[in-house]
C-alpha cells in the first residue's frame, strides 16, 4: 500500500485505537474496575509509543515522519 495515501494513515489510526481498546479490556479482565485516569494514561502511552514504533520499523505513514 502507498504510504502517502490517506487510507494508510487511517489504517494506522484504526490500529492504534484497537490497541488502546484491547489494552484497556485486558486490564479490566485483570482488575475489576479501571479508573478513568488509568485508561487515559494507557491511551496517552499508546498514542506516544505507537507512532515512534512504526517510524522505527519503517512502516509509518509519511505524514508521521
Amino acid at each position: 500500500m502507498n504510504r502517502e495515501h490517506p487510507a494508510y494513515t487511517g489504517l494506522h489510526y484504526g490500529l492504534l485505537l484497537c490497541a488502546i481498546f484491547v489494552a484497556i479490556a485486558f486490564l479490566e479482565l485483570v482488575v475489576e474496575s479501571v479508573p478513568l485516569w488509568a485508561g487515559l494514561l494507557i491511551a496517552l502511552g499508546f498514542g506516544v509509543a505507537y507512532p515512534r514504533l512504526t517510524r522505527r520499523l519503517g512502516v509509518a505513514p509519511t505524514r508521521w515522519e
